[in-house]
C-alpha cells in the first residue's frame, strides 16, 4: 500500500506522484523478502533509485512529491516508510498510535520531496518482525493535520472509527463512508489535498 502526494505548485507532479506509487506497489508486492533482509538504508536507495529513473524516462518533470508506504507479511514482518509530511496511523487491540510523523521544513508549507537532493538521509524506513496492528492509514498533509492535534498529542477518533468501518464493510462501502466523511465533514477545516490509504489485514481501501 502507499500513497504519494504531488506538490501543487509543480506542473506534472501528479504523474510523478502516480509512478512513485507503482515502483513502491510493484516492489514490495514481488520482493517484499529480499527487501526486509537488507538494510533500511539500502532500501531507501533502491525505492528512490527506481522511482527517479522512471520519472526521468517518462516524463519530463521533477519527481516533487511525497512518499508514504507500508507492507506486511503473513508472518507479522512490517516494512514502512515516510518522506515529506502526511502521517502514518496503526490501530489495534491496543489502541491507535502514530506510526510516522511528518516532516517539514524551515519554512511554513515546506516539506521535503522525492527529487530533493537529501532525500535519501530524510527517507524514513522501518522494518519489524512484531507488527500487530489490525489496521494502517496513510494520510496526506490536509487530512494528516485534522486527525492529529499537535498541541494536545491526541489521535482523533475518527482514526479509530474509520478502522472499524474497514474491518466491518465491505470494500465498496468503506469507500463510500470515507468519501461522504471527506466531502461533508473533513473539507468544511482544509482546503487542502485529503487523501488516505487503508488497509486491514485481508483488505484494502
Amino acid at each position: 500500500m502507499a500513497l504519494s502526494d504531488g506538490a501543487g505548485s509543480v506542473s506534472g507532479s501528479e504523474e510523478a506522484a502516480s509512478i512513485t506509487t507503482d515502483v513502491i506497489v510493484h516492489r514490495l508486492t514481488e520482493e517484499f523478502d529480499i527487501l526486509y533482509e537488507m538494510s533500511t538504508q539500502q532500501i531507501s536507495k533502491i525505492l528512490l533509485d527506481e522511482i527517479r529513473i522512471r520519472v526521468n524516462k517518462e516524463t519530463d518533470v521533477k519527481a516533487a512529491c511525497t512518499v508514504l508506504f507500508f507492507a506486511r507479511a503473513k508472518d507479522g514482518r512490517a516494512i514502512y516508510g515516510h518522506l515529506g509530511d502526511g502521517m502514518i496511523f496503526a490501530d489495534g487491540e491496543s489502541g491507535d498510535r502514530v506510526l510516522s510523523y511528518p516532516e517539514n521544513g524551515d519554512e511554513p508549507n515546506q516539506t521535503f520531496f522525492v527529487s530533493h537532493r537529501n532525500a535519501e538521509q530524510r527517507f524514513r524506513v522501518t522494518k519489524g518482525n512484531d507488527f500487530s496492528y489490525n489496521v494502517v492509514l496513510l494520510c496526506s498533509d490536509g487530512l494528516s493535520e485534522l486527525l492529529y492535534n499537535n498541541e494536545h498529542h491526541r489521535i482523533a477518533k475518527a482514526v479509530s472509527i474509520m478502522s472499524r468501518w474497514i474491518q466491518s464493510y465491505t470494500e465498496q462501502e468503506t469507500k463510500e463512508l470515507i468519501d461522504r466523511e471527506l466531502e461533508e465533514m473533513f473539507s468544511r477545516y482544509s482546503n487542502d489535498d485529503m487523501s488516505i490509504a487503508m488497509m486491514s489485514f485481508g483488505s484494502e481501501v
